[in-house]
């Protein structure tokens, strides 16, 4: 069992990109496994990662409009079957996700910071 505080401390360690293309990734597994013990617990893992992110929420709306567009295209294996693990970790390392980053990444600011410890943290190619 994993507790809050455990969690916190350990995102508390990653930077504001990979928090973002850890929530892609959970958001594409809660999207691919509705229903499923899968899409519950991404969707407490892409809650964590949004709230622990210094993102705007229209940019994870973004992103979700990205995914629609990531499951229209066929992902299937040599034998047909259709891959969703892979098309969502494939998602969560695209251009695509870099890019939208890249054009909203809150670390361009750092004045806009307010605990500079978490900014050393989260924003390392700036230090």
């Amino acid at each position: 069992m994993v507790h809050c505080s455990s969690v916190a401390h350990e995102l508390d360690k990653v930077t504001e990109k990979q928090l973002f293309q850890n929530y892609a990734l959970a958001m594409c597994l809660a999207s691919e496994f509705k229903g499923s013990t899968v899409y519950s617990d991404a969707g407490l893992a892409l809650n964590g990662y949004r709230e622990s992110g210094k993102l705007g929420l229209s940019v994870y709306s973004d992103a979700y409009k990205l995914l629609q567009k990531w499951q229209q295209k066929p992902y299937v294996s040599h034998s047909g079957a259709t891959m969703k693990v892979a098309r969502c970790i494939d998602f969560h390392y695209s251009q695509d996700i870099a890019d939208l980053f890249q054009k909203n990444d809150p670390c361009a600011q750092e004045k806009n910071w307010r605990d500079k410890a978490l900014f050393k943290v989260r924003c390392p190619s700036l230090n």
